[in-house]
């Protein structure tokens, strides 16, 4: 689940984009997973699975410890630049099943 503060909520434009993502802590830089979607309602609720692996030889199910963070971009485009949002990241342990987390955007990028 994400949620975004009304500081940041008051910002947004209605072409933002909402990307949602897990890489892994010891792994490669790329993402493992990656859910982009235009903001909308909050909060928003989404699921990083294999599914949405940006390729098929780097899935969240080969690693035990990824990051997980959300980013909105005004540009859409996929790599962070000044005036996104974002919010802390959160390392989580994988375990076989389904895990919920809750991410709050809060932090505009300088």
């Amino acid at each position: 689940t994400v949620t975004v503060t009304d500081a940041a909520r008051q910002q947004l434009g209605a072409n933002d984009t909402l990307f949602i993502y897990a890489k892994a802590v010891d792994g490669p830089p790329m993402p493992l997973a990656v859910v982009r979607q235009p903001v909308g309602q909050w909060p928003v609720q989404a699921r990083l699975s294999d599914e949405k692996a940006m390729t098929p030889m780097a899935t969240l199910s080969k690693f035990s410890d990824v990051i997980v963070q959300a980013r909105i971009s005004a540009t859409g485009n996929a790599i962070p630049q000044s005036g996104d949002w974002t919010g802390p990241t959160q390392v989580v342990k994988l375990q076989p099943g389904e895990q919920s987390l809750t991410l709050e955007i809060n932090t505009q990028m300088p």
